[in-house]
């Protein structure tokens, strides 16, 4: 659905008005590219708005309303470009077209991001090129269509001086930075196959669509406009392939022929003495319509439902994630052998795209684990190859050099888990293993050359969806790979923590093998935890932070990734489900963060009361006790849950019977199944005070610690479904920086959200803007933050 704000209600409903005449399938079957109020009735246009559109104006529009301005539209505009023309206009986009290049002004920037929610970005920019050409501005008079970066860019003065003392990008998977573009214009070439992107197929088939019908409609319709505009060679598009000295098959001239044919096309529209406009008009109606699907097929969408992570990492993030071939006829992949730059296709892809931002001087990409070390040196042996031909590029263009770095992240998946297996079994057997092949590939002291090849790895990573895995599962082996003493010695006697203790196999060899201890020579590994971002509600959420924080024992300089949950005002996913084990953690850890501020509980005694209540509710579920003599309070399960989640350096627990008889209880697999059961979330009422102290008390102790908040504008904005940019989560980190909270800047998942680092930052100014920050304050803020990426995140 699509949630159109912004301007006054006339011209936010005329922008979707436009936008649903621009992607109405029907009129685009029938071959209507000029349209009346008349064809609108016919074919029932107001169907097709109720389905796919929300207008959330001032008020109610009834369908007399709409009608009346559906009317008034179609008297003076019944054209495609008539349009598009109104739909830049309402919106209030503006695009400056400076050195040749779109530039999106800061003030309008919310507004692109709306727009190209729905539209191929391509499109739109081919188009305003076109009117400005057809109007006779002199910088458009030239025939050939100047090059552009592959996303237009945010521009701002100030901004920009800032920028050029450096912009660093910290937080980006290498998978989210696969390139839509790149994938159609493959796609039209054959050059790769449409059966081959699983998820992006299933996506069409929701819509009622055909991908491989759409593409072979695409290729016949790009044919016959090129026929119909003369068959010009600059039309023809390229086909890549990596190369000893090239092994990227990403770069911004691939673009050039598609957008060229999109601007002549624009202006054929304008030039009925073009020579048949008539008959371009429907076929470039058509294709346009299929570019757009595939456009908004492949993106994540602002503003718009569903939200959450899980909508994104199933359609989104999977879009073009090619499946692995199966059976004799298979391609070359990594598992098979392949060479070096097919290997690395996807993170020479993503330097290509990424430093298209000229100030970038230091990035960090995120890849994932390896089972075996010998394939971390064989990838870090390859990206030096890679890194070489990289520097080779910058000096020939005299770039200043990019600082290039690699985090390795484990990831928060249950999609390999075996019928009947529980998620902490699936996920402590991978953990183990993983973690014990990356502690082999830094081990490697007696060869100097693998030495410096891992010498790109700096940083370790948790992500993936917090519903599922709570991060806690993950802190021994994380600490263990950072060379915590007190893990390594928890190792050695044998005393590590439930249920860890139980999946230690490959550590144990690693110990026997006295390689399990980092060296002296060996670089502390950061660490980031994604922790708050998509939580089940907010009390989940900050009950993540809370973890990383103490569990993984994040410290100075080590990053969050979102912490969305300690400045959203709303919960996540208002009907999520949580696991059984982790809500009742969750609860234990409010109840005693609470308990150990004096007077912090003043005022909240009844809700004190519920929380005790709930706890021995969840508590008596998970244990089996119903029935059995009702010895056990809240305070024996908080003190059982203190001992997990504080370790041997936590507070001593009270050893009372009923507290040993749980204790004996907590590894059967029994009681391991209720802790995973999926139960709804009836408690968030209860609470609401609490909730708010614990947070200010946590918010104020990530400043205290110095951990960086890694934001992400364009992710967090679409994660959590924020309708203003103002309303973003983001805006209020932002806030918290000027108030002793270190955070930076940073693109996640730049293909997918169709972003760059500029624009980030200029979402950010714009979202601090509309929350009405100070302009001075915001200034001060963004060098901040912008500082805290290049200086402070280790």
């Amino acid at each position: 659905m699509t949630d159109i704000r912004g301007g006054s209600p006339e011209d936010e409903l005329n922008t979707l008005l436009f936008q649903a005449l621009i992607l109405w399938p029907r009129r685009i079957r029938e071959r209507l590219s000029s349209l009346t109020f008349k064809d609108a009735q016919r074919l029932d246009f107001n169907v097709h708005l109720h389905r796919n559109f929300n207008y959330r104006g001032e008020g109610e529009q009834s369908w007399t309303d709409l009608d009346f301005w559906l009317r008034e539209i179609l008297a003076t505009h019944r054209t495609l470009f008539g349009w598009y023309s109104l739909l830049f206009e309402r919106s209030g986009v503006r695009i400056d077209w400076i050195d040749g290049g779109p530039l999106v002004p800061i003030s309008t920037v919310t507004e692109w991001t709306r727009l190209v929610s729905r539209f191929d970005p391509d499109v739109l920019l081919t188009f305003d090129w076109a009117r400005r050409k057809i109007g006779g501005e002199g910088q458009f008079e030239a025939r050939s269509l100047p090059a552009w970066a592959t996303a237009a860019r945010a521009s701002d003065a100030e901004l920009r001086g800032l920028w050029r003392r450096g912009l660093s990008d910290m937080h980006i998977h290498v998978g989210g930075v696969r390139l839509p573009h790149e994938t159609w214009l493959d796609l039209l070439l054959r050059c790769r196959r449409s059966a081959q992107f699983d998820t992006l197929r299933k996506s069409y088939e929701a819509e009622d669509c055909d991908l491989e019908q759409n593409i072979e409609a695409a290729i016949e319709l790009r044919r016959c406009l090129v026929a119909r505009l003369g068959a010009h060679p600059r039309y023809e598009l390229q086909r890549v392939q990596p190369h000893d000295q090239r092994w990227s098959t990403w770069n911004v001239a691939r673009l050039a022929p598609e957008r060229t044919l999109l601007a002549d096309a624009w202006c054929a529209l304008q030039q009925p003495g073009h020579g048949a406009a008539e008959h371009i008009t429907p076929l470039f109606d058509a294709y346009l319509e299929i570019k757009h699907r595939f456009h908004i097929l492949t993106h994540q969408p602002a503003f718009q439902d569903p939200r959450g992570l899980r909508a994104f990492d199933q359609r989104r993030f999977g879009a073009l994630k090619t499946r692995k071939p199966r059976g004799k006829h298979f391609t070359l992949s990594e598992e098979y052998g392949a060479s070096q730059r097919l290997r690395m296709g996807d993170t020479a892809n993503a330097c290509e795209y990424l430093l298209e931002s000229p100030d970038l001087c230091r990035i960090e990409l995120r890849i994932g684990p390896f089972d075996y070390a010998h394939e971390y040196w064989r990838h870090f042996g390859a990206w030096r190859r890679l890194e070489q031909q990289l520097r080779q590029g910058w000096r020939r263009n005299d770039r200043k050099a990019v600082e290039i770095r690699f985090a390795v992240h484990f990831k928060r998946s249950e999609s390999r888990r075996r019928p009947g297996q529980t998620n902490t079994d699936f996920q402590l057997r991978q953990l183990d293993s993983q973690s014990a092949a990356l502690r082999i590939a830094l081990a490697r002291s007696d060869n100097p050359d693998v030495v410096d090849r891992m010498k790109a790895l700096v940083r370790i990573d948790v992500a993936g969806q917090e519903r599922d895995t709570h991060c806690g599962l993950f802190g021994f082996h994380l600490r263990l790979l950072r060379g915590d003493q007190d893990a390594l010695r928890e190792l050695e006697d044998g005393t590590a923590p439930h249920p860890t203790r139980a999946y230690l196999a490959h550590w144990h060899r690693l110990k026997e093998r006295g390689i399990h201890r980092p060296s002296a020579h060996e670089r502390r590994l950061g660490l980031t935890i994604h922790a708050g971002e998509d939580a089940a509600d907010l009390l989940d959420g900050l009950y993540q932070v809370a973890t990383a924080l103490h569990v993984c024992r994040l410290q100075a300089g080590d990053g969050i990734g979102h912490a969305l949950a300690l400045t959203s005002k709303a919960d996540f996913a208002p009907l999520a489900r949580v696991q059984q084990g982790v809500r009742l953690d969750s609860l234990c850890w409010l109840h005693d963060l609470l308990s150990r501020h004096p007077g912090a509980w003043t005022g909240l005694e009844v809700e004190q009361l519920h929380l005790e209540h709930r706890i021995s509710a969840v508590g008596r579920s998970i244990y089996e006790l119903d029935g059995k003599p009702s010895g056990t309070a809240a305070d024996e399960f908080v003190e059982l849950w203190r001992s997990r989640f504080y370790g041997r350096n936590g507070e001593e627990a009270r050893h009372s019977s009923w507290w040993r008889h749980l204790q004996a209880r907590d590894s059967l697999p029994d009681v391991i199944r209720n802790r995973e059961k999926m139960i709804a979330l009836n408690d968030r009422t209860l609470v609401p005070g609490a909730i708010a102290k614990a947070r200010t008390l946590l918010l104020d102790e990530v400043k205290r610690r110095r951990v960086v908040v890694e934001m992400n504008p364009s992710s967090n904005l679409r994660i959590s479904g924020a309708g203003a940019t103002e309303l973003s989560p983001t805006i209020e980190i932002f806030k918290e920086a000027g108030d002793g909270l270190l955070a930076c800047v940073n693109t996640d998942n730049p293909g997918v959200f169709a972003t760059c680092v500029e624009n980030e930052y200029a979402l950010l100014v714009d979202g601090a803007r509309r929350a009405q920050m100070p302009e001075g304050d915001i200034r001060d803020l963004v060098e901040r933050v912008r500082r805290i990426g290049i200086e402070v995140l280790l």
